[in-house]
Formats: structure tokens, sequence, C-alpha cells
């Protein structure tokens, strides 16, 4: 079975947690806020829409 990170916030500091999850292979799903888009480019599934459970059940 895969594990998965995923992070549901509006703000976040520097990215810590989503960066650690990635140096242990774990893939990771975030909110689409502009720190992830810095720290996690194109390594990582942005949630546009991340305040709607439907959103996230789309990209899972």
């Amino acid at each position: 079975m895969q594990t998965y990170t995923f992070r549901l916030l509006s703000h976040e500091g520097f990215g810590r947690t989503v960066i650690e999850a990635q140096h242990r292979g774990t893939p990771v799903m975030a909110s689409k806020i502009p720190v992830y888009d810095e720290v996690l480019g194109d390594s990582y599934v942005p949630i546009d829409n991340y305040q709607t459970p439907k959103a996230w059940q789309t990209c899972y």
C-alpha cells in the first residue's frame, strides 16, 4: 500500500513538513499555495480548490 502526505492548509511557514515527507520518498498532495509552489515546484500534486473535499477526492 502506498503512503501519501496530505497538507490541507491555507498558509504555511517554510514547507518543512512536505520537504521532510518527500525526503523519505512519500508523494505529497497539498494545497496550492505560494510557499509550496516555490519550495516543491513540480514535485507535488497541487490542489487548486483545497477547501472543498471534492477537489481532494478528484486528485486522489
